[in-house]
């Protein structure tokens, strides 16, 4: 499972799109144990960028997902 290729539902999510577009996590189909396994033997093998995905992620969330980001989502959804 890379994060190049479509594996779950949450490929359609927001969050999902999120994690592939930057690369700051993994995204599987969470109801194949044998994919869920490899994906797990995956990021052990890869725990040298673990720091970095962590600290690429806390900086989409903080400017992608900030209050005021999503006020102004909700602000034109209900406008």
């Amino acid at each position: 499972c890379s994060t190049n290729n479509i594996f779950s539902i949450a490929l359609y999510t927001e969050i999902g799109k999120t994690i592939l577009e930057n690369k700051i996590g993994w995204v599987c189909d969470n109801i194949n144990p044998g994919e869920v396994a490899r994906k797990i033997d995956s990021i052990i093998t890869e725990k040298e960028n673990i720091e970095n995905i962590g600290n690429q992620a806390r900086k989409i969330a903080e400017t992608k997902y900030s209050k005021n980001n999503v006020l102004r989502k909700y602000t034109e959804i209900f406008s």
